[in-house]
């Protein structure tokens, strides 16, 4: 069985056209599987079978298992009856094998059709009379006496290859419209993704593309207002340019340079004004105290005597 196995396999996909290689593989195959099958046999008629068909190609399958279904002889046991994983016996499924390779199929014809058409898709005038002369050479080859059934045969395998030939374009076009399917949805699904999400032009909001600074998910850190990032913040830039603060890039200092103490939930604009060094204030604003002074320290009239010093 390891030889048989090995044997297939050396000889796979066998075609129609092939038939050189179909009868040396089945001298070889029978030689191999009348030894499998002495007693005590090794193996049965359903496995040979499969074996020898697996080697043949599907067009080739598929036209024997067509030739078998309208000639092929069944088998059947004492009482008549068939078994259905089992139909056909091993060599007459050979024979009927040989007999398509044997035979005038379309595959066969095509193949041994001279070539009566030049390069520039006229006929030749050289090959046009070779191929009348072999018309007229197989109608005198025709005997009044011929075989009905031997034509009858010729007629159901080209029935055969004609269903074959339709299913297999039948394949051929649902593959390709699967295909077109495919490709349609996949366009309609990307289209449907870009809807969603947006053009990359337009992805942070609806209108035109939009110029400058852009739009923010989070508040200023400077002074928590919604509409502007860090960068932009105006009331950073009006304490800049009051002196109130010295900024470098992401880093925000008091104008003397010492740091600004931060408080949770609250922002840096308020906690410089909360923080805010006296030598800056009273340079910004004057001297909280003189200003004080002159208003207080005022002694209100009451009438009384003033005492001089």
């Amino acid at each position: 069985m390891g030889q048989l196995r090995r044997l297939c396999r050396e000889y796979s996909d066998i075609s129609l056209l092939d038939e050189e290689q179909l009868m040396e593989f089945k001298r070889r195959f029978m030689y191999i599987a009348q030894k499998c099958l002495k007693p005590p046999a090794i193996t049965g008629n359903q496995e040979l079978v499969e074996l020898f068909v697996r080697s043949l190609d599907n067009s080739f399958q598929d036209a024997l298992n067509a030739r078998l279904s309208i000639q092929g002889t069944l088998k059947v046991d004492a009482l008549g009856r068939s078994r259905m994983e089992d139909p056909y016996d091993l060599e007459h499924v050979i024979q009927k094998a040989v007999d398509l390779v044997s035979g005038k199929t379309i595959a066969r014809a095509l193949k041994h059709t001279p070539t009566i058409m030049s390069r520039n898709n006229k006929i030749n005038p050289e090959s046009r009379g070779q191929v009348l002369f072999s018309k007229e050479e197989s109608v005198r080859k025709i005997e009044p006496n011929a075989d009905v059934e031997s034509l009858q045969q010729e007629i159901n395998t080209l029935k055969t290859m004609y269903e074959i030939q339709e299913k297999t374009r039948e394949r051929h076009e649902k593959s390709v419209q699967g295909a077109l399917d495919s490709i349609r949805t996949l366009i309609q699904t990307q289209g449907q993704t870009q809807k969603e999400m947006g053009s990359p032009s337009n992805r942070y909001g609806s209108g035109p593309l939009q110029t400058g600074p852009p739009r923010p998910s989070r508040k200023c850190f400077y002074c928590f207002e919604p509409d502007h990032l860090f960068l932009f913040c105006p009331a950073k830039t009006e304490d800049e340019r009051k002196g109130l603060i010295l900024v470098d890039k992401f880093t925000v200092r008091f104008a003397n340079g010492e740091p600004i103490p931060t408080e949770h939930n609250m922002s840096i604009k308020d906690c410089v004004r909360k923080y805010l060094p006296s030598s800056i204030a009273v340079m910004m604003w004057g001297d909280p105290e003189l200003e004080t002074c002159s208003v207080w320290d005022q002694e209100p009239d009451t009438g009384g005597v003033v005492i001089s010093p």
